[in-house]
């Protein structure tokens, strides 16, 4: 593994280095505001950027709590002039999102953890959790938003998370419920529900894009931003079997083989989740809780209707 001061070997780029074009973004498309703390400043960046992106806002996080880059602006400033696009799908609509510079930070002193005095309780049990909330807001999109509003979400998750989700819906399985759990609801089966027609041709390419955010949070890097050429509904269907000539995609392939089984049924288990509460009113109530009980197990509950 390369360390500071040691070339690195040619090829894709480190994690290391994806995290410090990230960063240099920001500064470049968003500079200090006069007078402006380095600390204030990054801590508005990253929450205007959790509003705006939260799947790369995620990755971003994971990055720098792994400690894969070294403190100090100089590595950062040596990356600005590679620095690309990292607003424009939110500056195509401005007004759908905050501006950074609106996102206000209240100075409200130290942390409970800062001073050690961290509240030892625990979660509450019945506490829905915002990556199920978000989920659950995501659901009622119209059909045309963006893939990186649909699933932004995807990126509060952890790989873990998702090997476990995959894990729960083996147990499942090992439990005597039927097989189809396995397979995307809406895509393969429907057991009876009658969801709209037009939704389920629209159904396939959401698939490939829910495939791409679980398999950038997987691999590390944001898989959705890579340009793509739009897909047939059958290349969607086959989408986790088949391998293509989308990059985006190729590449979404080759993390799932590598994953095996617990990222595969756990990709197919996040879109059971988002599609049950899409149309959880079109979805018999003991159903919907099959298609929902790994997310819950996992993850947390969801909101009620």
């Amino acid at each position: 593994m390369p360390t500071e001061g040691t070339p690195e070997p040619a090829g894709p780029a480190a994690p290391a280095d994806a995290l410090a074009k990230a960063m240099a973004e920001l500064r470049a498309e968003h500079p200090f505001a006069n007078g402006e703390r380095a600390d204030r400043y990054w801590l508005r960046m990253g929450l205007g950027l959790g509003l705006r992106q939260p799947g790369r806002a995620a990755l971003l996080l994971g990055g720098l709590e792994a400690g894969t880059i070294a403190p100090g602006p100089a590595r950062v400033e040596a990356a600005a002039d590679d620095a690309v696009e990292a607003d424009e799908a939110v500056e195509a609509n401005p007004a759908a999102t905050p501006d950074l510079a609106m996102v206000e930070v209240h100075d409200e002193g130290p942390s409970p953890a800062d001073t050690g005095l961290a509240d030892p309780s625990p979660a509450d049990p019945n506490e829905v959790p915002v990556c199920s909330l978000l989920l659950a807001r995501a659901s009622l999109l119209p059909p045309s938003a963006d893939p990186e509003t649909v699933f932004g979400w995807v990126g509060r998750l952890s790989p873990n998370e998702i090997r476990r989700l995959g894990h729960a819906v083996t147990e499942m399985l090992s439990g005597g419920s039927s097989r189809d759990l396995e397979r995307g609801f809406g895509l393969a089966w429907s057991a009876g529900a009658r969801l709209p027609r037009e939704d389920l041709r629209r159904l396939f390419g959401r698939f490939s894009e829910l495939e791409l955010a679980v398999c950038g949070v997987l691999g590390g890097r944001d898989l959705l931003s890579i340009a793509r050429p739009p897909e047939s509904s059958v290349g969607a269907l086959l989408s986790i079997f088949a391998k293509r000539s989308n990059p985006a995609l190729t590449e979404a392939t080759s993390i799932l083989e590598r994953e095996g089984e617990p990222a595969r049924r756990g990709l197919v288990a996040i879109w059971n989740a988002w599609v049950a509460m899409r149309y959880r009113d079109l979805i018999a109530p003991p159903l919907f809780e099959q298609l929902v009980q790994p997310w819950v197990a996992v993850v947390g509950r969801l909101p009620e209707p």
